[in-house]
């Protein structure tokens, strides 16, 4: 049986790179794969997946917080064999519970890539329906700048952390950066 994998990480980690490993690997092995973004999050080419580390890039199928990923790409998942999700936290808790339903009922590996939790240290409504739905879970480790592992996604403006704002502002190595706790509790970005 297939199985649901949430693969998570801070902000540098490489998931998207993982990501886009994981598809090359499954095409070379001749495998359909469906890769899926959310459409928020616009930081690089519409309608791609793209790494900062290597360079790696591919086009994917977007779908935003209101699509029935079933209903709207039914006909696209009966004709893969995998399903890879970039950014899979922006998606809503209905949108896992159907990756759940893909991976059981339609008998394809889903692989869900993202962050587990936002800038003040909180879970993503799509993130926690991971947690308490996914088959596999692995956590990918990435160091802070004191060499402790990074678990925290610190949102920055001039070399200071931001604790307080929305939830989600789309940005990458400008705006975020991978902290260990301690780092972030004494705003140490540097």
């Amino acid at each position: 049986m297939a199985k649901l994998t949430f693969i998570f990480g801070t902000m540098g980690s490489a998931k998207t790179a993982q990501a886009l490993m994981k598809r090359y690997d499954y095409i070379q092995n001749n495998t359909k794969v469906l890769l899926l973004k959310p459409s928020i999050d616009t930081r690089n080419k519409i309608g791609y997946v793209t790494s900062r580390a290597g360079n790696l890039t591919a086009e994917c199928v977007l779908y935003d917080q209101n699509t029935s990923i079933i209903n709207e790409f039914e006909d696209l998942i009966k004709n893969t064999d995998v399903l890879i999700v970039d950014e899979v936290q922006f998606s809503s808790k209905n949108q896992i519970e159907e990756l759940k339903i893909i991976s059981e009922e339609y008998n394809k590996a889903v692989y869900a890539y993202g962050l587990r939790t936002d800038f003040q240290t909180n879970l993503f409504e799509g993130s926690k329906r991971l947690f308490e739905l996914s088959d596999e879970i692995i956590g990918l480790k990435s160091v802070c700048h004191c060499k402790e592992y990074a678990i925290v996604n610190a949102r920055y403006s001039n070399d200071e952390i931001i604790y307080e704002g929305k939830q989600v502002e789309i940005g990458g190595e400008e705006k975020y950066r991978g902290l260990c706790y301690k780092c972030y509790k004494k705003g140490k970005i540097k």
